[in-house]
């Protein structure tokens, strides 16, 4: 402080806003210092340390006079064109000074692994356990890595000291499944951007060592590494994932809990940490300056070519290398990325067939179904689509998929004028479509940031196409009564029964597929 105000003197600038060209009572600045409000640069501000420090030990001392965390409330909006819940999703962050914390024990709180599914789709995610909360809450990235379905409804929130917290306009229903054999547990969940930051605040160090941790197994292998929270579990369903084990280390601040997924920790360490960041109830939508400066020079970066892969894209891309073969012509042959669970395919011809007739109709109107038609029988011309055999039509229906087909007509098109599109997407008597059992599959395709960039590279720029590339791919005899659709036969004859014998468009695992084998 004593450098920049001899600086600020020996250079004979304004000590308001740095300028050369005035003093202090010519400055036209209408700004002041951010601290005190006198007329002075922020970065002159003498004691502003000081002070602060004062203030946050005193703040820490009363919080920590609570020990246990401020249980939530609920508080009804003032719209009554939506019954939407509310709830305290409380949070509190103090920065102490060093004096007041130094061997002071730190509370951590207890996370777990926990293995959720929504719609048939299963993630891993690390959950946070908040008795302090009457509702459970989900981060929007891990609704958007399930594809959950979201449902609209408005929930407002308060944290301490009627602190606002951004209202929530989504929730969604989620079924945690245990690692024992119990039943799966069903939990509608509140959607929020974020819940809290990164858990425990610093490293546990000594904590998974203590002998009566001994052959229990954790239900989150981290829990002393810093990281995200995906979920936060509140009183509303704690009951239903806390089981009746429980253990107590020596010194009796460490305590052990039996969950579905493995036993939790919590309690208190001694070890002072690097950071002066102390939770003391969790969950905040919070940004501190580091993180907004962090965000601003990060746009400008260009993105990481590698990632992570998640559960089911790492499934897939193992079930490729698994399954992937080469006839005798050496092209690729594959097997569709089936999802591991019981929903099973309904009847799906009935609507094939009312699907076929409309179209048929629309593209009579335009003119452009015999273009339809021919492009249907170019299939078979090719070798991709075969007619299905006599005996295979007597499968099961949870067995075989009909992909309705329809004509996109794009008169611009210099090559094709009408394509055909299948629609995988069409549920089945059973309201489960063909893309609801398959895995999509990680995006194989490059960073287009990459692609801009790398025309800077030479100074010619060549692009190609590879005509009906889905169709280079050859499909596993097992999974082409999956690709079954239905075909006049010539000269306005019956319907035909027909599947696929290549990789379709349409279907959500066919770009991953594609793109594999190059």
């Amino acid at each position: 402080m004593d450098d920049r105000q001899s600086t600020v003197s020996r250079l004979k600038v304004c000590v308001n806003c740095l300028s050369s060209n005035h003093i202090l009572r010519e400055c036209p600045s209408t700004r002041s210092c951010c601290h005190c409000g006198h007329k002075h640069h922020s970065l002159l501000h003498r004691g502003y340390q000081k002070r602060t420090n004062k203030q946050h030990s005193q703040s820490t001392s009363a919080s920590q006079q609570q020990p246990q965390p401020t249980s939530t409330s609920q508080q009804q909006p003032q719209s009554t064109e939506t019954n939407s819940e509310s709830t305290t999703n409380t949070s509190a962050h103090a920065l102490p000074s060093s004096e007041s914390m130094k061997d002071r024990p730190i509370a951590f709180l207890a996370t777990c692994l926990a293995t959720v599914s929504a719609g048939g789709r299963i993630q891993k995610a690390r959950a946070l356990m908040d008795s302090g909360s009457t509702l459970s809450f989900v981060t929007t990235k891990l609704v958007q890595r399930l594809k959950a379905k979201k449902i609209r409804k408005s929930t407002s929130f308060t944290g301490i000291s009627q602190t606002s917290v951004p209202t929530s306009r989504y929730q969604v229903d989620l079924d945690l499944i245990p690692n024992s054999d119990q039943p799966n547990i069903s939990v509608r969940a509140i959607v929020l951007d974020r819940i809290s930051g990164d858990l425990p605040g610093f490293p546990l160090h000594g904590v998974r060592e203590q002998p009566f941790l001994q052959g229990k197994k954790l239900a989150d292998p981290l829990f002393d590494q810093p990281g995200s929270i995906d979920l936060l579990f509140g009183a509303d369903i704690l009951d239903e994932i806390l089981l009746q084990g429980h253990a107590t280390s020596a010194n009796r601040m460490t305590h052990a809990c039996e969950t579905i997924f493995g036993w939790t920790l919590r309690g208190k360490v001694l070890s002072e940490p690097k950071s002066d960041r102390v939770h003391l109830c969790d969950s905040a939508e919070e940004s501190s300056t580091d993180d907004l400066l962090r965000a601003f020079f990060r746009v400008e970066q260009a993105p990481e070519s590698s990632f992570a892969l998640i559960d089911e894209d790492q499934q897939a891309v193992d079930h490729f290398q698994k399954s992937y073969s080469r006839d005798v012509d050496g092209r690729y042959v594959v097997q569709l990325p089936k999802r591991n669970t019981s929903i099973a395919l309904g009847c799906s011809r009935d609507q094939a067939l009312r699907r076929y007739i409309q179209n048929r109709r629309s593209l009579e109107k335009r003119g452009n179904y015999a273009d339809f038609e021919k492009a249907l029988r170019e299939y078979e011309l090719l070798g991709h689509a075969e007619a299905v055999p006599i005996h295979d039509l007597r499968k099961p229906e949870c067995e075989t998929f009909y992909l309705p087909a329809h004509g996109v007509v794009k008169s611009s098109s210099t090559t094709t004028k009408l394509r055909v599109a299948f629609d995988a997407s069409a549920k089945s008597s059973s309201g489960v479509s063909l893309n609801d059992t398959l895995l999509q599959g990680p995006n194989l395709y490059p960073l287009l940031t990459s692609v801009i960039l790398a025309f800077r590279s030479h100074p010619i720029a060549l692009c190609a196409d590879i005509s009906k590339m889905f169709r280079e791919v050859g499909l596993h005899p097992d999974d082409r009564d999956l690709h079954r659709f239905l075909q006049p036969e010539p000269n306005g004859g019956a319907i035909q029964d027909m599947r696929m014998t290549r990789v379709t468009f349409g279907v959500t695992s066919s770009p991953f597929l594609a793109t594999q084998v190059l």
